[in-house]
């Protein structure tokens, strides 16, 4: 990158024209398996499919995983995504980890069956037009619908699990969430469950009587008792060792912790907001975190879109910082980034989002060079399927080919049984092989 700054350049932000979001809507319907008959339509960002109760559409197939399975929404598209199951999830014969639906599907988890069938309107979510709320910032519709969302559960009581990748704000949120709520007067504390080690973590959390074990010459509150009335944010709460959780659950739902070396029950009000870079849905599947935990905490989840997700945000973003190096008294820092930095700086995928496009901006104004590590366009990890990177049009037909040509192997050309094993009619199938040019020989 160049040097900086170059000849200052206003830039013209267009507002952005999407006042709402707008959900396409869809069916899912169980056709085999135990809760055969089950059918629910949708009209949401995501859908969540598996075996807990914490799912959007809950199973009672003892061979679909706890949380099996994700549908998501965005921009008249729908994506289905197999969240770490045992068994996998299969569409059309094969097994997927992610894939695009654009009509009507058969997915198989486990023994059960599930369609999928667009329905073919929409649901609208009202957004609020603001471009900033406490201390985050962006005019973005997914910043914008987690402002709504904030403000729905700031006040309530509700336990909060957010996720996101690192340096995308999580405690951020979490410090919002406290200040907007009816504890606002009271201490909000924060434990890091990833920065403590195993020997000491049981402590920080619920506090140690004297005489608990070596070192332990006097009584010590732990976080809990700390943040009485307040609220509690626990960092990274997918590293906090099996042994812990029942005790975390045991705050939750009695509202009570013991500190180590201590029978006593001490009663705490706290509210409880945790956050993880890791998804704990994938940890319940892997038995690294308790089902009934995650269950509890679930209450409310907050997502956080990565910074590439959200690069309509970036001039917004990097005037808040630069205006913050101001006000600290860096005068070297100008109002805006130039149009050639700011196409650069959109043209790049953040891999430390929020926290990385600081840095950049303070080494801009105080050194003059941003020095991003990636400097080419994103490129596709080495493993990824090609068929990805061509246009859709050619990769569905790409896709169904190879599917076509599989499915008469599999059923020894015979195109009765092969519409069959595909659920759809003979006569769809044959004009499909041969739009083709597939024989049955």
């Amino acid at each position: 990158m160049d040097r900086w700054p170059r000849p200052n350049t206003d830039v013209i932000l267009a507002p952005d024209a999407a006042t709402d979001l707008v959900f396409h809507r869809f069916e899912l319907s169980v056709v085999a398996g135990p809760d055969q008959g089950l059918a629910r339509e949708f009209g949401q960002e995501q859908v969540q499919i598996g075996s807990s109760q914490a799912n959007d559409l809950a199973l009672s197939d003892r061979t679909v995983s706890r949380f099996h399975l994700v549908i998501e929404t965005a921009g008249g598209t729908f994506t289905a995504r197999d969240v770490g199951s045992t068994n996998g999830t299969t569409i059309a014969g094969l097994r997927v980890q992610q894939v695009f639906l654009d009509r009507e599907a058969l997915i198989e988890l486990g023994n059960s069956r599930i369609r999928f069938r667009p329905s073919g309107d929409e649901t609208t979510l009202e957004l609020p037009h603001q471009d900033h709320l406490g201390g985050l910032t962006g005019a973005s519709p997914k910043m914008r619908q987690l402002y709504a969302l904030i403000a729905r559960v700031a006040t309530t009581d509700l336990p909060v699990i957010i996720e996101g990748e690192t340096g995308t704000g999580k405690e951020l949120v979490a410090r919002i969430l406290h200040d907007k709520s009816n504890r606002s007067a009271e201490p909000f504390e924060v434990l890091d469950c990833g920065a403590i080690p195993d020997t000491l973590i049981e402590s920080e959390l619920f506090g140690h009587v004297r005489g608990a074990f070596t070192g332990a010459d006097r009584d010590r509150q732990g976080i809990f008792e700390r943040a009485d009335g307040g609220t509690v944010f626990l960092d990274e709460l997918g590293e906090l060792k099996p042994d812990l959780q029942p005790r975390l659950l045991r705050v939750l739902e009695a509202h009570e912790i013991r500190r180590v070396g201590d029978d006593r029950p001490t009663k705490v009000d706290v509210r409880v907001v945790a956050a993880t870079h890791r998804s704990l849905a994938e940890l319940v599947n892997r038995g690294l975190f308790r089902e009934d935990l995650y269950y509890r905490l679930a209450g409310c989840r907050v997502e956080l879109p990565p910074l590439r997700d959200r690069l309509t945000d970036i001039p917004l973003l990097a005037e808040q910082f630069l205006r913050e190096l101001r006000d600290a008294g860096e005068r070297r820092a100008p109002a805006t980034l130039d149009v050639e930095t700011l196409q650069s700086f959109m043209s790049y995928s953040w891999p430390g989002n929020i926290r990385q496009l600081r840095n950049a901006v303070e080494r801009l104004a105080i050194m003059g060079r941003a020095d991003l590590a990636e400097r080419e366009p994103r490129q596709a990890p080495r493993d990824t399927d090609p068929e990805i990177l061509l246009p859709m049009r050619e990769a569905r037909e790409s896709f169904e080919r190879r599917y076509l040509e599989d499915l008469l192997s599999r059923n020894a050309g015979d195109l009765n049984r092969a519409a069959t094993a595909a659920e759809i009619h003979p006569k769809s199938l044959a004009r499909l092989l041969r739009r083709y040019a597939i024989g049955r020989g």
